[in-house]
């Protein structure tokens, strides 16, 4: 019997942080590490919102999930973090639907920290690529399902 994980995706966002804001292992200081998604003019560094709406994506099905999740002009410099939101989380098994808790998720998002390796050049364009890691995700406990998503970039490209 074929399982899908559907999750309902409402917001992405990425940090880009300055020279001035990274300390040595190139995250971005603790000031800037609240969460919180706001945007920021094309020239300065912070957090940009490169996608807010809904989408469905199921997260065990890969060939479904590889689609554009959101474009945004953001600031050059180093991307320390991704941020996505998710509002809901189910696992369909055959005819029989199971909620999945997932902690966070709704709240301050599922934090992908890229540890100063991706960088987006002056009028660049950035290409992510991340991978769900199955596997490692999703637990079933006594109360039921539980989602602690493992993502990790598994592609960074300058197009």
């Amino acid at each position: 019997m074929r399982r899908h994980l559907v999750v309902t995706l409402t917001e992405v966002n990425v940090h880009v942080a300055g020279d001035a804001e990274q300390d040595e292992a190139g995250q971005a200081s603790p000031g800037d590490d609240d969460g919180s998604s706001h945007d920021e003019s094309a020239g300065e560094s912070g957090w940009s919102t490169i996608f807010s709406g809904e989408v469905k994506l199921d997260l065990l099905d890969a060939s479904s999930t590889e689609k554009l999740l959101g474009s945004s002009e953001v600031p050059a410099g180093k991307v320390t973090q991704v941020r996505l939101v998710l509002t809901d989380a189910e696992l369909v098994e055959g005819s029989t639907t199971s909620p999945v808790s997932c902690p966070s998720c709704s709240e301050s998002g599922l934090k992908i920290v890229t540890e100063g390796a991706v960088e987006v050049s002056p009028g660049g364009t950035l290409h992510l690529t991340l991978d769900f890691d199955q596997a490692r995700s999703l637990t079933q406990e006594q109360s039921g399902y539980r989602l602690d998503p493992v993502i990790k970039i598994a592609k960074a490209e300058e197009l």
